[in-house]
């Protein structure tokens, strides 16, 4: 049986697992509504010298967030993402993502998530989502 991820994702940059050249990030449920994933920060993706580039800060919040639906069977989309960078993402040494869901009003999700690299903190974030099928029906005006 395909996962939520699956059915929904498949190409997808950063979890699809049909991407050839994603990351396909591997975010499981740890407790009833949370969700965690770890990455390495390669070389690749950094942006100042030897930091993680801060859009894949956010790409991995985000990834998470919506993977932290999909494991709790929810399909939604981004409709805001607001990242604070706390300290640096050091290149060379994996990171702990672990994401949760704040509050569920179907049709509207409110998500909250966190990196760590070590026991230090290194981003947080907030983010909503809007279930998938409500997309088209709902106006962009009353869109969080």
């Amino acid at each position: 049986m395909f996962s939520l991820r699956d059915q929904n994702h498949p190409h997808c940059v950063i979890c699809g697992q049909s991407n050839g050249y994603g990351l396909r990030l591997d975010v499981r449920a740890t407790a009833p509504g949370v969700a965690e994933a770890e990455f390495h920060c390669d070389r690749v993706f950094e942006g100042y010298p030897d930091m993680l580039h801060g859009g894949m800060t956010c790409a991995l919040l985000d990834g998470a967030m919506t993977n932290c639906l999909f494991v709790h069977g929810h399909v939604a989309v981004t409709v805001e993402l607001n990242v604070r960078f706390r300290n640096p993402i050091a290149i060379g040494r994996p990171v702990v993502i672990k994401v949760w869901i704040e509050s569920s009003l179907p049709p509207l999700y409110v998500l909250a998530g966190e990196i760590k690299q070590g026991s230090e903190l290194m981003a947080t974030a907030t983010g909503k989502f809007i279930e998938k099928s409500m997309m088209s029906v709902w106006p962009a005006r009353n869109r969080p």
